[in-house]
């Protein structure tokens, strides 16, 4: 599979060493995807390869504020066993090589997943990952989830579900390259970005009656550490929140067949 993509946007709010309003960008994206598989009764395979160029340039008051030239080389394997005695597996491998205007990097990860299947009302899923980074070292994250379903009369089914994990984000090329380029200033310029790092949990409710409707309510903690974010007040750079951010909320979703041509859709964050 092959995609070009070009793309021409105008807008408001860039820096031309002030905010302005005569703003304008120009992208270019091409990118490939091939992939082969092989499936068993007990086991399967895939195996996918992919590369995508990106090319980026933003323009203040017609005059050049910002280019970007950036390339992704994905390579990565995804092996599950689907038979196993109350229980499937699925493991996979992966390996990335990001480049941004010169600055590079290589992050091969490794993953197993645990997903239930010893009962027809109650899912539990447990999965470990394990990332090696070119500039930020080693990192191990997991996530466990579960899930129980009460079968309500008339087609319905009420369905109480959690979950929680860890996670991380490296800086990226992009935001990296940004930083040490000569479109950035301080503070944005001083700043050596690190990796995020975040954990959080979640507890949902959802009804669902046949494909008529479906409504859901999940309350979600979240805490980020080190976020990065770009200064859209100095637009000096990419900026790090040192310490801890959190968020939490609820989010409402309804999602409801009214008549055969008419359906409802609404989507709440508190």
């Amino acid at each position: 599979m092959h995609r070009d993509v070009d793309g021409d946007s105008e807008f408001d709010g860039c820096f031309s060493g002030t905010t302005v309003h005569d703003c304008s960008s120009k992208f270019e994206l091409s990118a490939s995807r091939g992939s082969a598989e092989y499936n068993s009764v007990n086991f399967n395979h895939s195996f996918a390869v992919s590369n995508t160029e990106t090319d980026r340039k933003n323009f203040a008051l017609g005059v050049s504020s910002f280019t970007a030239n950036g390339e992704l080389e994905r390579m990565e394997y995804v092996g599950s066993a689907t038979n196993l005695p109350g229980f499937d597996l699925v493991w996979g491998i992966d390996h990335e090589e990001a480049s941004n205007n010169g600055v590079s990097r290589d992050n091969e990860g490794y993953f197993i997943e645990y997903l239930s299947e010893f009962s027809d009302i109650f899912f539990l899923t447990a999965g470990l990952r394990h990332d090696e980074n070119d500039d930020f070292g080693t990192n191990t994250s997991h996530r466990i989830s579960a899930a129980y379903l009460v079968d309500l009369s008339d087609n319905a089914v009420l369905k109480f579900k959690g979950a929680l994990g860890t996670g991380f984000r490296a800086p990226s090329p992009f935001e990296i390259a940004y930083n040490s380029g000569s479109f950035a200033f301080p503070p944005a310029s001083l700043i050596s970005l690190s990796q995020e790092e975040s954990d959080g949990w979640e507890l949902g409710l959802e009804y669902v009656l046949g494909n008529r409707v479906h409504l859901e309510a999940v309350y979600f903690d979240q805490e980020i550490k080190d976020a990065i974010f770009f200064d859209l007040a100095g637009f000096s750079g990419y900026l790090q929140d040192t310490g801890t951010s959190t968020s939490e909320g609820i989010e409402l979703t309804a999602d409801i067949q009214l008549f055969d041509n008419l359906r409802l859709v609404f989507k709440l964050h508190l």
